[in-house]
């Protein structure tokens, strides 16, 4: 029932109105602390993964920028792959204009980690370049332990927890 000529049957039916399957994922480029990666290149719906290790208590500040073609977001999260998604809660932060120039910045790194960004192709771009700078945190004048904030970028802790985006609040 899931193999064979059935499969078949049903790949060329999917073919034939244009729907494709996912491009497998990608592996990831490790980044050096501001070294420029260029030359990237993805087809529409491409996610390209990065990774750049960390010290805690510092921040990252990762940038993205391409030619006039194409609209890449970047998202980036400590300790675990970003999710590509402009409302997730998980993330350190996203940036999801228009076009390729995006930036972000994260709060304090929890603990010596590895900082994960993805690169999601919203549409096909060409000559993109990422680089990521590590800094050492700042004092922080964000929201403290209980004040309401959107992602842990929002928080002096880096970690920002809840449900809706009304009710999450900075943790410890």
């Amino acid at each position: 029932m899931h193999g064979g000529s059935n499969a078949a049957a049903v790949r060329l039916a999917w073919d034939a109105v244009g729907v494709y399957p996912p491009p497998p994922p990608n592996d990831p480029i490790q980044l050096t602390d501001d070294v420029t990666k260029g030359d990237q290149d993805a087809t529409l719906g491409n996610i390209q993964p990065y990774t750049l290790d960390t010290g805690a208590g510092h921040t990252v500040t990762c940038a993205t920028s391409g030619g006039s073609d194409g609209d890449a977001d970047l998202y980036l999260r400590f300790g675990a792959e970003a999710e590509v998604n402009p409302n997730s809660t998980i993330n350190e932060c996203g940036s999801f204009s228009w076009t390729s120039n995006e930036s972000c910045t994260t709060g304090a790194a929890p603990s010596n980690d590895t900082l994960y960004a993805a690169v999601h192709a919203y549409s096909s771009y060409t000559d993109l370049t990422i680089t990521c700078t590590i800094s050492d945190a700042p004092i922080c004048t964000l929201s403290g332990e209980g004040e309401s904030c959107r992602t842990g970028a929002d928080c002096c802790s880096g970690s920002c927890s809840g449900g809706k985006p009304s009710r999450r609040v900075c943790l410890s």
